[in-house]
């Protein structure tokens, strides 16, 4: 991974909730890069080097996946990434408003590394994300390619 490469990837269509994720990130003391991406073609375009991102594929060391989202939906892109030799250690946090066990088995069966449900309340949702960083970042063993 070189020096610019993001460490947080953020696939995400709502912009308050993309700016709730990046302040709760920030006062975590997050100060690596964030990207945000905001659909699913977008995203596989980003993490494959396709599109207007041809010939640079990058691989962050997270990748926080919203579940509806725009052109290919996120458990489609969970699917696809994890089906890929190269992008499979990548970790994928589903980061959802649903709550339906169907969507939940779904993440799990495509091979998420885990499921959170957004709160509506804003404090419990910086919470969660403050815990979320602390998890993947500090308490987590990384392999030496996602540093």
């Amino acid at each position: 991974m070189s020096d610019s490469e993001p460490i947080l990837l953020l696939i995400e269509d709502d912009p308050a909730h993309a700016l709730l994720i990046k302040r709760a990130f920030k006062k975590a003391t997050y100060s690596d890069q964030i990207v945000h991406l905001s659909d699913g073609q977008d995203a596989l375009d980003y993490l494959y080097g396709k599109g207007k991102y041809e010939g640079n594929p990058h691989s962050p060391t997270l990748i926080v996946l919203d579940i509806n989202i725009p052109k290919i939906n996120g458990l489609e892109v969970l699917k696809q990434l994890k089906s890929h030799p190269s992008k499979r250690t990548i970790p994928v946090v589903i980061l959802s408003t649903s709550m339906h066990k169907a969507d939940i088995l779904n993440a799990y069966a495509n091979y998420a590394n885990s499921y959170i449900t957004k709160p509506v309340d804003f404090k419990a949702f910086e919470t969660k994300l403050i815990q979320l960083k602390q998890y993947w970042f500090s308490t987590n063993q990384l392999l030496e390619s996602q540093k």
